[in-house]
């Protein structure tokens, strides 16, 4: 049956759904990457924090790799004079006591060559050693 409240019904069902659907979804559509180990990564931190050992760079100079404790996502930004490596750790979750040293590493574009290579967060020159890359 048919009363003058339907349309105003309607209308509050429609308003409660999406509502509900943007609660729901709102974390979603973060931009924040997606760390190896399938969590969102922690904020970027410098490398030296979380390195055990070198960096290494592999004999073509395209491939820089390191172990970091908990492991994380490397990522670099080049220039013709600079490569800027950013690392963001794995989020630990809370009450962890241990962390394996995982092998990261990111490619370039063009090889190292003789640009610097310096940290995203605290900007210190970065050095690379021409040893065997983590993980292989």
């Amino acid at each position: 049956m048919y009363s003058p409240l339907t349309p105003v019904r309607t209308i509050a069902g429609l308003a409660a759904l999406l509502l509900l659907c943007l609660v729901t979804f709102a974390g979603c559509g973060s931009n924040q990457p997606v760390c190896p180990n399938g969590s969102r990564c922690g904020p970027a931190a410098p490398v030296a924090g979380g390195l055990v050992g070198p960096l290494s760079v592999t004999a073509d100079g395209r491939t820089i790799s390191g172990r970091f404790l908990c492991g994380g996502l490397l990522s670099a930004t080049e220039t013709g004079s600079r490569v800027t490596l950013t690392f963001l750790p794995n989020r630990v979750p809370a009450g962890a006591r241990t962390c394996a040293m995982v092998p990261v590493r990111v490619g370039l574009a063009k090889p190292v060559g003789q640009r610097t290579v310096v940290d995203g967060v605290d900007h210190k020159t970065l050095v690379l050693s021409t040893a065997t890359p983590a993980g292989r």
